[in-house]
């Protein structure tokens, strides 16, 4: 209102505009918390966001050293797997091969008693045949 206007309004009608403006001002007070309340709120949840991208970097460096630590792990079970493999191929090899030669000494050392046991019972059937002429 131009204040022209506000000079021909009695005292009732200049006190119910100040009653009006009070309250306008009151409800404008009001909006202004609510919003002042809804953009605190907006800049914790963009902390809150930054924080939250800041740990998921953080987890995926930790996620991804510990998918190198379990890579390195397996790699290196696998390579004791393929020495200890090696290893027992390796002793199944040298066993047989001493048993082979156990068994072949046995073998000539079985051989050469039959013969003595063969010669032995040839002369003990050579003597008892003399023995029955006489």
């Amino acid at each position: 209102m131009a204040n022209k206007d506000l000079k021909k309004l009695n005292r009732k009608e200049l006190l119910e505009i100040l009653l009006m403006q009070a309250e306008e001002i009151e409800r404008l007070e009001r909006e202004l918390e609510t919003v002042k309340r809804e953009l605190d709120n907006r800049e914790i949840v963009m902390q809150k966001t930054g924080s939250i991208a800041e740990a998921s970097l953080q987890l995926s460096g930790i996620f991804s050293a510990a998918e190198e630590a379990a890579r390195l792990y397996v790699e290196s079970i696998e390579k004791k797997a393929i020495q200890a493999e090696d290893s027992a191929l390796h002793s199944v090899t040298e066993s047989q091969r001493k048993s082979y030669a156990i068994i072949s000494q046995a073998n000539l050392y079985s051989m050469r008693k039959h013969k003595e046991a063969d010669a032995y019972y040839e002369e003990m059937k050579r003597k008892a045949k003399k023995l029955e002429k006489e």
